[in-house]
């Protein structure tokens, strides 16, 4: 979908429909694959106005859940979903092999006392 104003496009999101893992009991689930709104009319509404209409429509397809994945870095982004109710759910983690194996610090145990529990914490 896209957002106009004055003729203008200044947003638009991407929504799919896909099936969902076979472990879990919906069989198809919705993705907001791709989104963005212009900076001059970011924090004015305008997601909020489209994912509604996006819920609709992924109501209308029979889907209850729905997935996206927002960079981990862009706080603005992540406070938006998580105002319109988007909860974490999965930690997704990358490597960059060309600098693999980095030589890292000898790390060594601390005892320490918390909460009147002993644990082990590692200490670089």
């Amino acid at each position: 979908m896209v957002a106009e104003e004055d003729g203008r496009i200044v947003g638009f999101m991407l929504c799919l429909l896909e099936p969902n893992v076979p472990v879990y009991r919906e069989r198809k689930i919705g993705v907001i694959s791709d989104v963005y709104v212009k900076e001059e009319r970011r924090r004015k509404g305008l997601a909020k106005k489209m994912f509604d209409f996006a819920a609709k429509w992924f109501e209308k397809n029979k889907v209850r859940t729905v997935r996206l994945n927002v960079a981990a870095d862009n706080l603005e982004a992540r406070a938006a979903w998580r105002m319109l109710g988007f909860e974490p759910f999965m930690i997704d983690t990358r490597l960059d092999l060309a600098g693999y194996p980095k030589k890292t610090a000898v790390r060594r145990p601390v005892r320490v006392v918390h909460s009147r529990r002993k644990k082990t914490i590692w200490r670089r």
